[in-house]
């Protein structure tokens, strides 16, 4: 297990390599990407609750706008990636320590819905996709994305930005 967040907190600082080289900068405590790594959760967890609630339609499965909820999702769980690496920037050694459970929690979280993610694309571009299974993953998506933005809002609390 916690060779498994380990190798998932490489990944993401070697993923981000190239975001060092597009300027982002932060300022102060890095509150703006603190507020929008939140709002990234929420959002993926919005757009995976309307897929679920569409595949519970009693008539056939719109593919354009499940495609779009999907292309939401991932365009959310990577910009939350990005704000990630962006916030660990801004905190000190002591705070590192503070927030290492809640952190953990969030990677695993973050993980788990960008998985579920792949697995509904994966579904949608069979020619006919298990709606049941859509249901199920979004579900996954929804409860992981929640869980995140809310182990987060706990760092904020912890960290004095909220």
């Amino acid at each position: 297990m916690i060779r498994h967040i380990l190798f998932s907190l490489l990944l993401l600082t070697v993923s981000a390599l190239p975001t060092f080289s597009q300027q982002r900068t932060v300022e102060g405590r890095g509150e703006e990407y603190h507020r929008a790594f939140s709002l990234e959760f929420w959002h993926t967890a919005d757009h995976a609750k309307a897929l679920q609630e569409q595949v519970a339609l009693p008539h056939k499965l719109n593919m354009d706008i499940a495609g779009q909820h999907v292309e939401e999702m991932e365009r959310s769980l990577e910009n939350a990636r990005l704000d990630h690496v962006m916030m660990h920037r801004t905190y000190a050694e002591n705070e590192k320590e503070e927030i290492s459970e809640n952190h953990t929690l969030i990677i695993q979280t973050h993980l788990k819905a960008t998985e579920a993610v792949k697995a509904i694309r994966a579904e949608l571009k069979k020619k006919s996709p298990d709606r049941s299974v859509i249901k199920e993953l979004a579900g996954t998506i929804h409860e992981n994305a929640t869980k995140a933005a809310s182990e987060h809002k706990k760092v904020m609390i912890k960290l004095g930005l909220e």
